[in-house]
């Protein structure tokens, strides 16, 4: 193995049953599984970042979680062979467990988010107690309702009050009529149908489908396709023979005006531009339709995600489709 310096943040540990760099997790480089006793590159400058083994470091021009240059050291690792049994020596004293900073974010994470459900809880509860028990029918302001409802008993006290004497000056005036026949019950008069309140719009909801009917595997060199990716899927380098390559977002909808991608869950941004406002939609950017052909894959070996939604406006704007997602495994 060559003797190198590493730049500033970064540190070389070997694997050991309590070394800090979590065992068992993939080399950033290589992707396969660290084992005890490996010597590994920790990156201090992105604290919970994979560790990547010695080897693997050697021959990178640059760290693939911070970007710091690694130095011109050209070193081919070694092929590992398969992993032997082994099983620590028990010490004479267990060292003490120490709390994982993961978990300890994470415990700290869920009170915070109870406290924020309890706060929630207490301002519905206060907001649906303040509410009137029974809000008035109509759709007037409660102030015109109040008003109305004034003058209306208002009418009525008077009505109450002036028909008796309209009555009795009119029964000294005129004979007696004959006794009335018997008469239906008069049916009872219809209310005034209560006004309506303007309806209120409700948001715009997306539509149900993705119109992205595939995401597909291209040679940026030629602009062929390789293949359609499948929901889950792998990719081996060396089969396809080249490191290079970009993915198309294969749309089939005039409504689409633009379509943005994710990696891992961030948005993936080659030369700051995280959204293809215009087709055809390449997830690595395209010049007047010609795919660029410098997204390295032999630096994002392992396990990764890729994600394309499509939206009726420009740039992310207007209804957005649900998510097309594709789970892949790069090798080589």
């Amino acid at each position: 193995m060559p003797n190198f310096t590493l730049p500033p943040n970064h540190h070389i540990e070997t694997l050991t049953p309590y070394s800090p760099a979590v065992y068992g997790r993939l080399c950033a480089v290589t992707g396969e599984p660290l084992r005890p006793g490996d010597e590994v590159v920790v990156c201090d400058a992105v604290p919970g970042s994979d560790p990547m083994t010695v080897a693997g470091w050697a021959t990178l021009g640059s760290c693939p979680h911070c970007g710091v240059a690694t130095g011109a050291i050209v070193y081919v690792p070694p092929v590992w062979e398969p992993a032997p049994a082994w099983m620590p020596a028990s010490p004479q004293v267990a060292p003490q467990r120490e709390r994982s900073p993961a978990l300890v974010g994470g415990l700290v994470g869920l009170f915070l988010l109870a406290l924020a459900a309890m706060a929630v809880a207490i301002f519905l509860f206060v907001f649906r107690t303040r509410q009137p028990s029974e809000p008035l029918a109509t759709g007037l302001p409660i102030a015109a309702q109040t008003a109305t409802a004034a003058a209306t008993m208002t009418a009525a006290n008077s009505t109450a009050t002036t028909a008796p004497n309209a009555t009795a000056t009119t029964a000294l005036n005129s004979p007696t009529p004959p006794p009335a026949p018997p008469s239906k019950t008069p049916e009872p008069t219809a209310a005034a149908p209560t006004p309506t309140p303007a309806p209120t719009l409700a948001p715009t909801t997306a539509p149900s489908d993705s119109p992205i009917t595939s995401l597909i595997l291209i040679n940026p060199n030629n602009e062929r396709t390789i293949r359609a990716l499948r929901a889950d899927d792998s990719i081996d380098l060396s089969d396809i023979g080249r490191n290079r390559l970009t993915v198309l977002a294969d749309v089939d909808s005039t409504t689409v005006e633009s379509v943005m991608f994710l990696l891992d869950g961030e948005p993936f941004c080659p030369r700051g531009n995280c959204v293809e406002n215009t087709a055809p939609y390449y997830m690595g950017g395209d010049q007047g339709g010609d795919a660029y052909d410098d997204w390295d894959w032999s630096q994002m070996l392992g396990s990764h995600t890729l994600t394309a939604i499509a939206c009726t406006g420009d740039s992310g704007t207007g209804s957005c489709f649900p998510p097309v997602e594709v789970r892949l495994t790069v090798s080589r």
